[in-house]
């Protein structure tokens, strides 16, 4: 280009789209969903010597991506398709709530038990919030000489009756000192059902940490370390 001086000009645009839902038995969701994001436009300014001839310069005729896309929205909440999809979205939404993916993990065939240490190696300082250093970086600890495992953990699959029973036992025997936690099942039916809180282990985040690979399988604190027992029913 000469003497001349090249800019560019890169513009974002994202549409957000908000949905308001009715709550379903007390489950209220409120989802944002962003439709798009485009680069609407690269513009590029010249500055050259009066003299020289670049080529001729044309009008632009296409579309504006951003009009492009309100009018098939437009479109699309005209005919309909747009509140179709949106409820769509919002069973999917709620199906997963109530009855989130399963993990699946077999029935226990022989009664086993063994530990996990918690513990773990910082890989930097620990602050205790007044600007000292609790632990240093390379130490090891271990969670429970901090705090302890109130309650014990059991995991079952919900939609297993014997397991239900067993766990409403343990429920009484541990005198409500029991957290159930499924991997399989609806636990907000269990809930209204039975009254007491049912939680979900989602993507098996918890039996994978602890090495779990039966069920029904029971964790609880010894000393320093969790316990975990496998149980034949």
């Amino acid at each position: 280009c000469g003497q001349g001086s090249l800019g560019m000009v890169m513009l974002l645009a994202v549409i957000p789209i908000r949905y308001r839902l009715r709550s379903r038995e007390r489950i209220g969701v409120l989802i944002f969903s962003s439709y798009a994001i485009f680069l609407l436009s690269v513009g590029v300014v010249s500055r050259v010597d009066a003299a020289t001839v670049i080529g001729p310069v044309y009008e632009i005729k296409e579309p504006s991506a951003l009009d492009q896309i309100q009018d098939k929205l437009a479109a699309m909440d005209k005919s309909g398709e747009l509140a179709q999809k949106q409820r769509e979205f919002v069973e999917r939404s709620i199906q997963s709530v109530e009855e989130p993916p399963p993990i699946n993990l077999p029935l226990a065939k022989e009664a086993k038990t063994f530990f996990y240490d918690p513990s773990f190696i910082l890989d930097k300082d620990l602050p205790d919030g007044q600007g000292n250093v609790l632990h240093k970086a390379g130490t090891r600890v271990n969670p429970l000489d901090w705090v302890s495992f109130s309650k014990h953990w059991l995991f079952i699959d919900g939609k297993n009756h014997l397991h239900i029973q067993f766990a409403l036992d343990l429920m009484r025997r541990y005198d409500g000192k029991l957290k159930i936690i499924l991997v399989k099942g609806r636990p907000l039916d269990l809930g209204r059902k039975y009254a007491i809180p049912f939680y979900f282990d989602q993507s098996g985040l918890l039996s994978t940490r602890f090495g779990i690979k039966a069920i029904p399988a029971i964790v609880s604190q010894e000393h320093k370390k969790l316990k975990i027992d496998e149980v034949v029913l």
